[in-house]
């Protein structure tokens, strides 16, 4: 996919501007001490990331990394009002430390979105590559007036790797930026960046920052059912279509789709969010080859679990939220079998 560069400037009065008062609120400063310590590292992230998607689970969409930043590092504040950090230390260290903590958060997110588009998205321009550890920003080596490709990384390209993780972190703020902070602060946010080995052994940080990526990533799936439950044309990032940029993997190819009409009757058996689901699937343009491989039989339409994570939810969560209105026949590893008038909602009565 080609896109091309924006100014930072507007960028960040398009996707961070409107969230600037709540991200102040949640932060605990002024605002010209959000101002100077905050804004920066957004307008940063808009210079250095442009228009880049995030990562084919969620914000696959262009301008998907600034969004997420924004609204994940909004989330994350807002948890940390509520939150104690370094419980074990004395009420003094903790005064003095908190808003180094809080900070911590907002980075912390900041840091993650530039660790996932590392992960996930590959950019090409003039035959070079770009990536976020690189020393200039993106707008800057692409140029004022110019364009460049993205293609989605091929999947597993990279192994989890925390110290790999750290050096993408720091790529994100100024060379010696954290220097004056406490160290105890910078052992729970370099600690929090990657994924724990299970939910248990999170630390709070990690669990704070978790649950605030999850929140972000299912209002934007909620956001983006609704826009197409309303008609609005937007566009849908397909990370399985092939696509060759000098040897990268599958890449979005995104394509304006709206909604078209779906039969009334078993749509009343089932809540909003479910039937906005199939009305993605019926919206996009690739529907004619997926329904190539939905097979329908009398006691069930069986999908597979691939189709059902291009719409901004992860496939896994989908299939949660089909199981819950009890629509899921059986489950398998590939697939999933749903009630019958799955077929009739999807339009596809009588194919088989």
């Amino acid at each position: 996919m080609l896109l091309k560069t924006q100014p930072p400037a507007e960028i960040f009065s398009q996707h961070v501007a409107p969230r600037i008062e709540p991200l102040c609120l949640a932060s605990g400063l002024g605002f010209d001490d959000f101002q100077r310590n905050y804004t920066p590292h957004l307008l940063r992230a808009c210079r250095h990331l442009q228009r880049l998607p995030l990562c084919p689970d969620g914000y696959n969409l262009p301008d998907g990394a600034i969004r997420f930043a924004v609204e994940a590092s909004l989330l994350a504040l807002q948890l940390a009002q509520a939150s104690i950090f370094a419980a074990e230390e004395g009420s003094r260290l903790r005064r003095e430390l908190l808003p180094q903590f809080r900070f911590a958060v907002f980075a912390g997110i900041v840091g993650i979105t530039y660790i996932r588009v590392y992960r996930h998205v590959r950019v090409q321009f003039n035959g070079r590559r770009w990536n976020p550890m690189s020393e200039s920003p993106l707008y800057d080596v692409v140029g004022a007036t110019g364009s460049y490709e993205i293609a989605w990384a091929p999947t597993d390209d990279l192994p989890q790797n925390v110290a790999l993780d750290a050096m993408v972190f720091t790529s994100a703020f100024p060379l010696g930026y954290w220097e004056r902070f406490h160290p105890r602060v910078l052992h729970e946010m370099t600690g929090s960046l990657s994924p724990a080995r299970d939910i248990t052994s999170e630390s709070p940080m990690r669990r704070l920052l978790r649950t605030a990526m999850e929140k972000s990533f299912e209002r934007e799936a909620t956001r983006i059912a609704e826009n197409i439950a309303e008609g609005v044309k937007i566009s849908v990032a397909e990370p399985a279509a092939p696509v060759t940029l000098d040897g990268y993997g599958g890449a979005s190819n995104p394509a304006g789709v709206e909604k078209k009409p779906s039969p009334e009757k078993p749509r009343a058996l089932y809540p909003k969010n479910v039937t906005m689901l199939f009305d993605a699937m019926r919206a996009d343009e690739a529907f004619d080859e997926i329904k190539k491989d939905i097979e329908i039989t009398p006691t069930g339409v069986s999908i597979p679990l691939k189709y059902l994570g291009r719409y901004g939810m992860k496939a896994t969560y989908c299939k949660q939220l089909l199981e819950s209105v009890n629509m899921v026949v059986s489950s398998h590893e590939k697939h999933v079998i749903l009630q019958p008038e799955v077929a009739e909602m999807l339009g596809l009565k009588g194919v088989k």
